[in-house]
């Protein structure tokens, strides 16, 4: 039986418009979109595909997870139905919004050619959804994100909950006893994971007046963080009320009433992707500094999560700031179609993370802590132990080794200065031996180079340096 051509997909092939097809409208999807839009492109539409009718935001799902008053966070407001608001052409909806699941992805049309296709300039692509229809492409993005790993297998036959959508959310509150008509919610409550997720819900769970256990795998939680700070949560989360299990990844089911699971996640890919596209060992698809997947013969891209760089040092990857980034950046980048995608100018992002864990307010910025590089003798400034504090990490032991990361734990001033100082390039890199003296400060250090700046010829006192390297002149209204 022939796939039915979705009309509305199919009616840009007789012109040259760009038929731009996202897979894929979570926080990644969803940037692209809006950025797509809001740069105006006089020509072509733009289609999000996803399986989820309303796709909420993420990160808010585990720390409001005890309180059930809290709504989840719409990543398409309902004022919003059928397209962006500045995103239409002659009343019409320049995005558009498809209700389905992938099936199988063609990089290149079988022939004959799909009906309506222009013979000149055929389609690119073909995407197959569940539904028997087939919606084609020109330019294909790909953010479909992550999806959780299964419980294990030693809670089986017990209450374990995930959280990865609005609906498991829900269901998670109704579990617990926070659902309408629960009085006395769940006390005895298990989480099973050892990272950011893990910490949220059990800080979550402690708060509410719960009494949470952590089964990790290691000694520590978030593997990924510097031991400074490692240490410094389990110490403050102790305090609170949470209790840990070191070196328990596969704990007795029965240890508690109901068990809160966040064992990490895998690419969500769809199937049938072509056997060409590359992937890393554990799925991802591999993307160059475009982010146009590698093994892709046409205008193929992959952002957020599901995406890892070919060549450089990897951001900070699961992190809303990423995805929010590299979909806005692509998004203006596609609607712009300035130059062609040969000399296209490669993307480029200080990766920063955060992970509200109840009161205590974590951020970081550059490369992980948790790496054998980055670990060598980090330098702590402030007192973690208090919940205020920062740690220094360095691409090396020796003194003249340049700041690669940062990792703050309290106020968000403290850790854009972090991002600032990251940003900083050649003989204005923080070294550790800098930081090493005493009193040292990022602000104040921050601060001492804007003023040797303003001392260099050329530049005068209105002149701010950006993050990117370019030089931008600011009004000053007292000239």
């Amino acid at each position: 039986m022939a796939a039915r051509v979705d009309p509305e997909s199919n009616s840009e092939q007789n012109d040259s418009s760009p038929n731009t097809v996202v897979v894929g409208a979570g926080a990644a999807g969803t940037a692209l979109a809006r950025a797509w839009a809001a740069a105006g492109p006089r020509t072509g539409h733009l289609t999000l595909i996803d399986s989820r009718a309303d796709p909420v935001e993420l990160p808010p799902l585990s720390k409001s997870l005890f309180d059930p008053g809290a709504e989840p966070a719409r990543l398409w407001p309902a004022d919003r139905p059928g397209g962006l608001a500045d995103g239409t052409q002659d009343g019409a909806p320049r995005v558009r919004r498809r209700t389905g699941t992938v099936t199988r992805i063609d990089e290149a049309l079988p022939e004959p050619a799909l009906p309506g296709a222009a013979p000149d300039r055929p389609a690119a692509g073909a995407i197959h959804l569940d539904d028997g229809t087939t919606v084609t492409y020109d330019v294909l993005v790909l953010a479909t994100g992550m999806r959780p790993r299964p419980v294990p297998a030693a809670l089986d036959g017990v209450r374990a909950l995930r959280i990865f959508d609005a609906d498991s959310a829900l269901a998670a509150r109704a579990a617990l006893g926070l659902g309408p008509g629960h009085v006395v919610p769940v006390r005895d409550i298990g989480v099973l994971g050892s990272g950011y997720l893990a910490l949220e819900m059990a800080r979550a769970a402690a708060e509410a007046g719960a009494h949470p256990t952590v089964h990790l795998r290691g000694q520590l939680p978030v593997t990924s963080l510097s031991t400074p700070m490692r240490l410094a949560l389990r110490e403050l989360h102790s305090a609170a009320g949470v209790a840990f299990a070191a070196h328990d990844p596969a704990p007795a089911a029965g240890a508690h009433a109901l068990w809160l699971v966040a064992t990490g996640a895998v690419p969500a890919l769809p199937p049938g992707l072509p056997d060409e596209w590359q992937r890393t060992p554990q799925g991802h698809l591999l993307v160059d500094r475009r982010l146009r997947v590698a093994g892709a013969g046409g205008e193929v891209y992959a952002i957020g999560d599901i995406a890892r760089l070919s060549d450089g040092p990897e951001p900070a990857y699961g992190s809303e700031s990423l995805a929010n980034g590299q979909g806005a950046w692509l998004g203006t980048r596609l609607a712009e179609r300035a130059q062609p995608a040969s000399t296209a100018a490669a993307w480029h992002e200080l990766g920063w993370h955060w992970s509200f864990q109840g009161p205590l307010r974590l951020f970081t910025v550059g490369e992980p802590g948790g790496t054998a590089e980055t670990a060598a003798v980090p330098i702590v400034l402030g007192d973690l132990g208090s919940g205020a504090g920062q740690v220094l990490l360095f691409g090396g032991a020796d003194p003249h080794a340049p700041l690669t990361g940062v990792e703050t734990l309290g106020a968000p001033a403290a850790h854009n200065a972090a991002k600032k100082a990251l940003a900083l390039a050649g003989d204005e890199r923080i070294t550790r031996a800098e930081a090493a003296a005493d009193g040292f400060e990022l602000k104040k250090a921050l601060k001492a180079r804007k003023s040797d700046r303003m001392r260099k010829p050329g530049l005068s006192e209105g002149t701010h340096i950006r993050p990117t390297g370019h030089v931008e002149q600011r009004h000053n209204p007292g000239a």
